[in-house]
């Protein structure tokens, strides 16, 4: 090791080169995970839109099946008090008529 406060200095200057250099290096990885995190968060944001968008559909869908079911309901529940009128209607034919 050289005691000449030239060589001292140039030394010292070669770490700090490096030292700038390996921050350098660093800092271009650091810019390139930053893209990369941005560039997921925007995937991950399209892929949450068409999630919801997906849940809504199937909430109408749903929507849609419960109204269905309750007008089928409906209609079943008509028809079979029109079955016992008509029931009841032959009932009372029957004992009309003469037995032979």
């Amino acid at each position: 090791m050289s005691h000449d406060p030239l060589d001292i200095i140039a030394e010292s200057y070669r770490g700090i080169q490096a030292s700038t250099q390996v921050m350098a290096e660093a800092t271009v990885h650091l810019r390139d995970t930053q893209a990369r995190l941005a560039a997921t968060q925007r995937s991950l944001g399209r892929l949450q839109g068409l999630a919801l968008g997906l849940l809504i559909v199937a909430l109408v869908g749903i929507g849609g099946l419960l109204v269905f079911a309750s007008l089928e309901h409906r209609d079943h529940v008509a028809l079979v008090e029109a079955l016992r009128v008509e029931t009841k209607a032959l009932a009372i034919l029957l004992e009309r008529m003469p037995t032979p």
